[in-house]
């Protein structure tokens, strides 16, 4: 590992071009997979990587760089090789105070401490448990992924901090049949924790809601189209908010002007049912860290409150195009990516509105329970999202399933017609790719209608 004294003399030979920046991302981490497919142990397979991102920039200019031979004669070139895009002579002196970080992320017990044998049999019960519920399960898939990392950030300003980082996902996919006619369902479950967490783990109610969702799938009949009420679930039902939303409030879109959120910064924009929350301090959250990737302490930001656009997300050298302070939201998948503005753990605030409410008020609409992921364009608003489990409210009762459906809008019109906001609000794990990578984020939301939106159904 590196002295103080040695990143110091890093840091001055980044500077001595006249860069006015210079920051260095030590990251050494271990990926290991446990993958349990037929019943059986499919493939448990490590991945190692140890090494350095440089960053560098004179105002708005900036260059990176990394590399993964962490040898002084390897990383002074790298150096050399960033700063001949500055043309300056200069002498500079950094000097480094190491700084302690609050501990977000306590982690009880370390992969190291909890053997293949545990992990496995964990996989295995869920596999029986799957398989006990219904005859029609055909196909179960499970994987169980750890990331453990050790990370060193330092910058030309002074900022020296350590982290040490673990994240734990169990995802599992399955396939039930009947018929001929096959549906899929998954679920996850994962944070910023150790395995204490699944010391205790209910995997009973992990197993029922993924096999009774898939269940009802094999049911549903083709799912109408056109213009109509949607009442969005709770958990992973809130990617259509950090897709739809979140994205258009990162400075890595506003901050080049390419944001339907340009320019909204005090205004309001949606409902006064609408707040939400970009928060990477939840305690072992699954987006959360006790430092970001630039190492600030991360925060907990209101982006819209009560309709209004209260704030955006900045990270630090986005903060010079902005003139706005940087928020603790600087990520990155790893050493090899520069970090940018990036969403944590973004969820939409409770309301005080009841579900069966919600579900009362709709003579025709939609219900959607799951979604899958979708797509938005920062710069328009305009977006598209698969929703999963799906059934028809008619006459304010949940009736017949229906197959999966697209749902279509703008995020303008999705935030100005939420009428209702339910007070179950709970969080899904998932992973988002944008410029710096991908990394992992929690999305969340209550039960929440909104008045219309274009579903594209399987039956126009």
């Amino acid at each position: 590992m590196f002295t103080k004294e040695k990143l110091e003399k890093y840091l001055e030979r980044c500077l001595k071009t006249g860069a006015d920046y210079a920051e260095l991302f030590i990251e050494k981490s271990n990926n290991t997979n446990y993958s349990y497919i037929d019943s059986k142990v499919d493939d448990i397979s490590s991945v190692y990587d140890y090494g350095m991102g440089i960053r560098i920039a004179l105002g708005n200019d900036i260059v990176y760089g990394a590399i993964n031979k962490l040898e002084d004669e390897v990383i002074l070139n790298k150096i050399d090789e960033l700063t001949k895009y500055f043309n300056k002579v200069v002498s500079c002196e950094v000097n480094l105070k190491e700084e302690e970080i609050p501990l977000i992320n306590e982690i009880k017990i370390w992969p190291k401490d909890y053997d293949d044998d545990k992990k496995i049999k964990l996989l295995s019960d869920i596999n029986s448990l799957v398989r006990s519920k219904d005859e029609r399960v055909k196909q179960v898939d499970i994987n169980l992924s750890e990331k453990e990392s050790e990370i060193i950030i330092a910058n030309s300003l002074g900022k020296y901090v350590k982290d040490h980082r673990l994240r734990l996902r169990l995802y599992t996919s399955i396939t039930v049949e009947e018929n001929g006619k096959k549906k899929n369902m998954l679920n996850t479950y994962g944070g910023s924790f150790g395995y204490e967490n699944f010391v205790n783990f209910d995997i009973h109610c992990f197993v029922d809601n993924l096999v009774t969702l898939a269940i009802k799938k094999l049911n549903a009949k083709p799912c109408p189209g056109g213009e109509m009420p949607v009442v969005l679930g709770d958990g992973f039902c809130g990617t259509i908010m950090h897709e739809a939303v979140g994205h258009t409030l990162e400075a890595t879109s506003v901050g080049i002007g390419e944001s339907i959120m340009c320019g909204k910064l005090g205004k309001k924009v949606a409902s006064s049912k609408l707040t939400l929350v970009d928060d990477g301090t939840i305690k072992n959250a699954w987006g959360s860290s006790n430092i970001d990737d630039e190492g600030n302490i991360t925060k907990k930001n209101v982006l819209i409150d009560k309709g209004v656009v209260t704030n955006y997300l900045v990270d630090y050298l986005n903060e010079r195009k902005m003139h706005m302070t940087s928020n603790g939201c600087g990520r990155r998948q790893s050493y090899l990516y520069a970090p940018t503005s990036r969403m944590s753990n973004t969820f939409i605030v409770n309301g005080n509105d009841k579900v069966e409410d919600m579900i009362k008020s709709i003579d025709y609409g939609l219900l959607v329970r799951k979604m899958n992921g979708g797509t938005v364009k920062p710069e328009t608003g305009d977006f598209n999202f698969n929703g999963t489990s799906c059934a028809i409210i008619r006459n304010g009762k949940i009736e017949e399933e229906v197959d999966d459906a697209i749902l279509i809008g703008n995020a303008l019109d999705i935030i100005k017609n939420i009428s209702m906001v339910s007070d179950n609000m709970t969080l899904a794990t998932g992973y988002c790719g944008s410029l710096s990578g991908t990394i992992p984020v929690t999305v969340g939301e209550p039960y929440i209608k909104v008045d219309k939106i274009i579903v594209g159904g399987s039956d126009v």
